[in-house]
């Protein structure tokens, strides 16, 4: 298999310690066999490059932490895996990398510019001591009637559905992926808006910043309409559903991006994509170590 993960290679301590000889060696041959084993030997050779770049010899430190740069930038899956390792949080860095790993043909690059687009164009609309209520009615106007995105059907429903690239693309997602487009204009606008997950549906929580307005919730699947907590509690019910306080509290980035990979897995493997849905259900474990001292269980 072509994917780093599924490599299953022992390696002796003679073995890394040859490799550790030659990690400074800047001849471009060697330079590049190196790489070429540390990217075969899969998940040792990324250990291996790790505790070479926190050792203290220093030329041999900075020769394994540019070669592990580069292994990550050459392997999406790397690239994700790393990224969720290290405990980092920030939501669209997560997406991007995510898209990457899962369609490697939609142009992850995108994902910034389009949002930069979109927020520059809110914030036209907009006067500068605007409150959160109506900052999001600007950022409905633009996103669900200017760039047109929609919530995708059940039928319609597979991988696109959730990479953030593909949803840019299309105009079209879930309601997670859209919750997160919406979250991420938001972000460049100085709202910081969070993502709660209800049962059936993701929302997207907002605050108003002048104290007019108690807290609402923006269904981003539905274009944006504003919900409030006693018309979310009447809809529960409605479906025999009795409320629990959890599902009120916002989710952090972490709690996002995993839910994102989640969803993924089980897409993946819907559809039979055995080696996708293998190293997305390696994504989802990584994330569930480091979510195990939370209470919070999706």
């Amino acid at each position: 298999m072509n994917n780093v993960w599924h490599v299953n290679s022992r390696i002796s301590k003679e073995r890394e310690e040859a490799l550790g000889s030659l990690i400074d060696d800047d001849t471009p041959s060697v330079h590049d066999a190196l790489l070429a084993e540390f990217r075969r030997l899969g998940e040792s050779g990324v250990d291996i490059l790790r505790n070479m770049a926190s050792a203290a010899d220093g030329a041999r430190s900075a020769a394994a932490s540019q070669m592990l740069e580069e292994l990550e930038s050459a392997s999406p899956s790397l690239a994700v895996i790393n990224f969720i390792e290290r405990g980092e949080r920030d939501l669209e860095t997560g997406v991007k990398l995510i898209s990457a790993a899962a369609l490697p043909r939609e142009d992850a690059s995108s994902i910034s510019r389009v949002l930069d687009s979109m927020a520059a164009r809110v914030e036209s609309l907009i006067e500068p001591d605007s409150g959160n209520m109506e900052r999001c009615k600007a950022i409905n106007r633009v996103m669900f009637h200017e760039y047109c995105f929609r919530g995708i059907s059940e039928i319609e429903d597979e991988p696109g559905s959730v990479v953030i690239a593909s949803v840019i693309r299309r105009r079209r997602g879930s309601p997670l992926a859209l919750s997160i487009v919406y979250v991420l204009v938001a972000k460049r606008l100085g709202v910081n808006l969070d993502i709660v997950d209800m049962p059936g549906r993701v929302l997207v929580l907002c605050g108003d910043n002048a104290g007019e307005n108690a807290p609402f919730y923006v269904d981003a699947f539905e274009r944006g309409a504003f919900r409030h907590v006693d018309q979310i509690l009447e809809i529960l019910r409605k479906n025999d559903i009795e409320p629990e306080r959890i599902w009120f509290e916002p989710l952090d980035d972490l709690q996002v991006l995993y839910l994102c990979c989640r969803v993924l897995a089980a897409q993946f493997e819907e559809r039979a994509h055995k080696t996708r849905a293998g190293l997305f259900n390696r994504f989802v474990s990584a994330y569930e170590k480091q979510l195990g001292g939370t209470q919070w269980h999706p």
